[in-house]
């Protein structure tokens, strides 16, 4: 083989390897889905976002009801515990 043809194919596969890795690079670097677009992303993170602060709320109502709870029995089981023995 002559050897100026076995430099040329060097140089191109060289050339198209590049141009693979660039095109991966760029591909992962941009952070997109291939056949989803940018607005219909934001729009899901916006989405995600309100749900999750809904559910914030909904878990700190249930803490408070909770903490309300506790008190009530804590309550309770301290009047059982002061209170005169039934004779």
């Amino acid at each position: 083989m002559d050897p100026r043809v076995l430099v040329v194919m060097m140089i191109c596969g060289t050339f198209a390897f590049c141009a693979c890795l660039a095109f991966v690079a760029h591909r992962r670097g941009s952070g997109n889905r291939p056949n989803e677009p940018a607005g219909e992303l934001q729009e899901d993170v916006t989405t995600l976002r309100e749900e999750l602060e809904g559910v914030r709320r909904e878990v700190a109502d249930l803490a408070e009801r909770v903490d309300f709870a506790e008190r009530l029995l804590a309550k309770q089981r301290d009047a059982e515990r002061i209170a005169p023995p039934k004779s």
